[in-house]
């Protein structure tokens, strides 16, 4: 190739790659002020014009799970997957699409594959704890809130976890210790803290 040729080709290359990183900023811009679906429209675009950018199908993905799509983000994780077998991110993301779904066994199938590519993330056993609730596998549910809150002890959804695990199997003590510590690390007003108030309430008898 002539060199005024090779000289345009790297200048039209660059400027593509400029192009998608410019919109790659532009939807994750939106996606931080919730503006999902501008974000998804965006990312299309980007893989309508470059169908093996991966950046864009994890980002997708994660902001099709947002407004509920589980299904479409668990093929743009699948595709990744399909492509870099070693991605924990997309194992985690696609898991949690599956168990919206309520395909709980292919979720497990996910996060055991991520526990074994990184066995120190603490939302994997959270979110494998999840699974194991849905499942009513209450002793495998506790193990894995407690692998989490041993990663991460202020995890306060672990914790919630651990409570509801204890309050379901009539372990009223422990079930009063992670309700109040619960309390005392979770600062947002809304139905998990409404929720432990009244349980707390009931177990220590003053409903």
């Amino acid at each position: 190739m002539k060199p005024f040729y090779l000289l345009i080709l790297i200048i039209f290359t660059q400027s593509i790659l400029l192009s998608q990183k410019s919109n790659l900023e532009r939807a994750n811009n939106a996606i931080k002020d919730g503006y999902y679906n501008e974000a998804i429209d965006v990312y299309s675009k980007i893989i309508e014009s470059n169908p093996n950018y991966l950046p864009a199908y994890y980002s997708r993905a994660y902001a099709l799970i947002k407004i509920n799509e589980f299904k479409r983000a668990a093929e743009d994780f699948s595709f990744i997957i399909s492509r870099q077998d070693t991605n924990t991110n997309c194992y985690v993301g696609r898991a949690i699409a599956f168990r919206n779904l309520r395909q709980f066994n292919d979720a497990l199938r996910d996060l055991n594959k991520a526990a074994k590519l990184d066995s120190n993330r603490y939302d994997i056993y959270y979110q494998r704890a999840n699974i194991y609730y849905h499942l009513e596998e209450d002793k495998l549910a506790y193990q894995d809130y407690m692998r989490a809150l041993k990663l991460n002890p202020n995890h306060p959804y672990s914790i919630y976890g651990l409570a509801l695990n204890s309050y379901f199997t009539e372990k009223n003590k422990e079930a009063i210790e992670y309700f109040e510590k619960f309390l005392a690390v979770y600062p947002n007003e809304d139905n998990y803290r409404n929720d432990a108030i009244r349980i707390l309430k009931y177990l220590k008898g003053e409903d």
